[in-house]
C-alpha cells in the first residue's frame, strides 16, 4: 500500500526527472565540478570538489528511488506510477 503523499511525491521525482532544465542544470554543475577537480592541485579541495559532484549524483539516485519505491509499493499495478517510470527512464 501506498500512501497519498508517497505517490505524490513519486509522481513528483518523474516531472523532476522528465525536466530538461534541471537536466541541463545537473550536467552544467557536474561538468564544472569534473573540470575543477582535474585542475586542482591541493587534495583538500579537490576532496571537497568531489563531495560536491557526488552530491548531485546522490540527488538524482534519490529522485529515481523515490519512483522505484511507489512502483514497487503498488506492485506495478498503478498505471500512473508505471507511467510516470517509463516517462523518467526516457530521458
Amino acid at each position: 500500500m501506498i500512501s497519498a503523499k508517497e505517490r505524490a511525491d513519486a509522481l513528483e521525482a518523474s516531472r523532476l526527472l522528465q525536466s530538461e532544465f534541471l537536466a541541463r542544470i545537473l550536467d552544467e554543475l557536474e561538468n564544472w565540478y569534473v573540470e575543477m577537480w582535474k585542475k586542482l592541485d591541493n587534495p583538500e579541495y579537490r576532496e571537497k570538489v568531489w563531495y560536491q559532484q557526488n552530491g548531485l549524483q546522490i540527488f538524482r539516485k534519490s529522485l529515481n528511488q523515490k519512483l522505484t519505491d511507489a512502483q514497487m509499493k503498488t506492485g506495478g499495478k498503478d498505471e500512473e506510477i508505471n507511467a510516470a517510470v517509463r516517462a523518467a527512464r526516457r530521458k
